[in-house]
Parts: C-alpha cells; sequence; structure tokens
C-alpha cells in the first residue's frame, strides 16, 4: 500500500517501515469494528518486518535497485507483495463489513473498485519487464504507469477521507 518509492545512495527517504507503522497503530483503532481490521493490523506487523529489507537497496550501474538477480531478495518481495495484497484485502473488507451495517451500500461499491483499482496497479509493472525489450513502448507504458498511480493513490486517498467522515465506530 506504500506507493511511493524515492531513494539517495540506495536509501528510502521514505521508508516504507514508518507507513506500515502508522497502519498498525491506526488499524488499533478500527479492530472492534471488524475482524478484517485485526486481520490487517497483523498483517502489517508482517509488512514492517518485509519492510526493513528494503530500506536500502544497492544499486546499479543504472541506478535503479531492482536485484532480479539475487534469489534471497525476490523470494522476500515476492512474498511482501503477496502479504501487502491480503492486508489491503482485508482493510477494503473491513471497511465494506463497517458500510454494510451502516446500510452504506455505495461504500462497498466505491471500496470494490479502490480494490480492484489497486491489484492491477501491482501487477502492472510486469508488464514493463515484457516490454523492457521495447524502450519507446517502455517509456510510453511507465509515463501511463505514472499517471494511473497517481490517479490510483488520489482515489484512494479521497475514499478514506470519505469513509471516515461517513462511517461511524459502533
Amino acid at each position: 500500500m506504500i506507493m511511493l518509492d524515492f531513494r539517495i545512495a540506495g536509501f528510502d527517504l521514505l521508508p516504507d517501515f514508518i507507513g506500515y507503522i502508522i497502519f498498525f497503530n491506526s488499524l488499533g483503532y478500527l479492530v472492534s469494528q471488524s475482524e478484517f481490521f485485526d486481520k490487517a493490523k497483523n498483517l502489517s506487523i508482517a509488512m514492517i518486518v518485509f519492510s526493513l529489507f528494503t530500506f536500502y537497496q544497492k544499486t546499479n550501474n543504472m541506478g535503479n535497485n531492482y536485484n532480479f538477480g539475487n534469489p534471497v531478495i525476490f523470494v522476500i518481495g515476492l512474498i511482501a507483495l503477496i502479504v501487502d495484497l491480503i492486508l489491503v484485502y482485508n482493510i477494503f473488507q473491513g471497511i465494506n463489513q463497517m458500510a454494510s451495517v451502516q446500510n452504506k451500500d455505495y461504500l462497498i461499491n466505491e471500496s470494490d473498485e479502490c480494490w480492484r483499482y489497486y491489484l492491477i496497479l501491482c501487477f502492472l509493472p510486469l508488464i514493463a519487464i515484457i516490454l523492457m525489450f521495447i524502450p519507446v513502448v517502455l517509456v510510453l507504458f511507465l509515463i501511463c504507469l505514472i499517471a494511473f498511480a497517481i490517479y490510483v493513490i488520489y482515489k484512494i486517498f479521497k475514499f478514506m477521507g470519505k469513509c471516515s467522515e461517513e462511517l461511524s465506530m459502533y
């Protein structure tokens, strides 16, 4: 869920583990509302640990920090992606459960839409791997991917704000 990655000399300027610590603390307030929030809170602990592995990543000569050649880093990244998807899914399901109890079906629909966009955003970078062999198309794809990522981030943040206003704790 932590979607921004800015690095200088391999160090993450916006460390993901800080975002997951915020998730952990925030979900602590919501666990009484849904078992999905409790599951997400527990998964955020795992993501704090996984994200510690990404705080520093040695860059290669081209300036990127992808470690496809290191099988340990690849497996950790794959597990972290799966855990992150389950965490985010549980957050959206917890919102759906709260909205259902309060008869706010329009929030369920919007939550499901945000989840689908997030899921798509997580898997779109795989297309970039295929497009590496067609540089012009890759550049255009990456521009579109960045635009889509900004849209998804905006949509999710706007939705979370709406939920904080319209869903009451019971």
